[in-house]
């Protein structure tokens, strides 16, 4: 060991050494101390800090550069702030559907106890500040009932004191009897002469939606929430497909707006055509369409970063392009969700792989990913029913993969 390294920085350094030795990366949790109480984690952390403000000595910086599997970024914390942010995503799509729209009560607290409605302020004010990641803008807008901004209106009591869920938005009101009206019935096609028991003109509103649509007058949060009710369609023939369905282009610059009326009249193309061709034969091998950002086909095609773009632009594709992407097997809009999904599922192959069985145990963390967390989450997640088909069959395919376990099956990690 160089001796212009200070005492803590030579221990510190051993230390982690034996955690890369140990684990085959230096990607350790912020809160990782060792057996004699050196808060390694904190040391790696605020080391990493100094490197990239040029404050950190070149001994340490060539020590560090040295040592197999060390890394200046800390992946970890990424793969734990991505996780995060999936939960809260998760948590945001099961307040839809049940109330059929997004805009969160600020007191409002999810089934878990996570206080969701406190996070979406947090959301809106990192937006506000302009310190939101642009992929995380895009997953939010596409939620039904989506707001930057929030307001008393949006806080209501009931008679009793209790805070009420809902707001005062006609529009969502309308969006949640629909949902209620295509659960009952299996459609969204209700008569014109359907009213709620609440007095909401049901199939004169259902109608005026549609009309809105054709002519391009339908705001893309609007478009987004009617999308989201089950067996919804922009034709009162489920059987005919417009031939050349219309978009909204409110929200999209003027650039944007002219390319989506040229996307419109002529139809998907042949190169998009291509795209969901390979997409297709995607899935069929893999399951899904979580395609890494630097894969390539055979045939030199790009797939992921046309993936990437995708998902990137899905607010100016051609509707057709939308529909069938969605149809896909595994299909997201959601790229953190996505990049998580493949993080977690990569841990688990290499628990498996050192262990032999997929039973986690509960804070388990392999290779940066906080794995015991995330199988509960998928547990719990498919009970739900808010788990995609294409993660629940990867999962079902693992070894000893179960989705309800007994105490006795997973234990506390060491």
């Amino acid at each position: 060991m160089t001796t212009n390294l200070t005492a803590h920085q030579q221990h510190a350094l051993a230390a982690l050494t034996d955690y890369i030795a140990e684990h085959g990366h230096s990607k350790m949790p912020f809160r990782y101390e060792t057996a004699d109480g050196l808060r390694l984690g904190l040391w790696v952390k605020n080391t990493r800090a100094r490197y990239r403000s040029n404050g950190l000595a070149a001994a340490v910086v060539d020590a560090l550069t040295v040592l197999p599997g060390w890394t200046w970024e800390n992946t970890a914390t990424t793969n734990s702030r991505r996780l995060a942010q999936v939960r809260t995503l998760v948590r945001l799509h099961a307040f839809v559907v049940e109330h059929g729209h997004a805009n969160v009560p600020q007191h409002y607290k999810a089934a878990d106890g996570h206080a969701l409605g406190m996070r979406v302020k947090s959301y809106r004010k990192a937006h506000k500040d302009g310190n939101l990641s642009q992929s995380l803008i895009s997953e939010l807008e596409a939620l039904p009932g989506w707001v930057w901004k929030g307001s008393k209106a949006n806080r209501t009591r009931t008679a009793d004191g209790r805070l009420e869920v809902g707001v005062a938005d006609q529009f969502a009101d309308r969006v949640r009897a629909l949902r209620l009206y295509a659960h009952a019935n299996g459609h969204t096609m209700p008569p014109a002469s359907e009213t709620t028991p609440a007095g909401i003109p049901l199939g004169h509103w259902v109608t005026s939606q549609r009309a809105l649509y054709r002519k391009g007058s339908l705001s893309s949060r609007n478009v987004a929430a009617l999308e989201a009710v089950p067996h919804w369609s922009w034709t009162t023939d489920t059987t005919v497909t417009d031939r050349r369905p219309t978009r909204t282009t409110r929200g999209a610059t003027a650039t944007e707006q002219r390319q989506l009326r040229k996307r419109l009249g002529r139809g998907i193309g042949s190169r998009m055509e291509r795209n969901l061709a390979l997409l297709a034969v995607f899935a069929a091998e893999h399951g899904h369409t979580r395609v890494a950002r630097d894969y390539v086909t055979s045939d030199g095609v790009r797939l992921g970063l046309t993936v990437k773009n995708l998902q990137d632009r899905r607010a100016t594709l051609h509707p057709e392009m939308v529909q069938r992407l969605e149809q896909l097997p595994g299909w997201t809009w959601w790229k953190v969700a996505a990049q998580a999904t493949d993080a977690a599922l990569a841990a688990l192959d290499a628990f498996i792989a050192e262990h032999g069985t997929s039973k986690v145990p509960v804070g388990a963390v392999v290779n940066g990913v906080e794995l015991g967390d995330v199988v509960r989450l998928w547990r719990k997640q498919h009970r739900a029913g808010l788990l995609s088909a294409a993660v629940a069959a990867e999962l079902t395919s693992k070894p000893n993969w179960k989705w309800t376990l007994r105490r006795t099956d997973v234990t506390q990690a060491a």
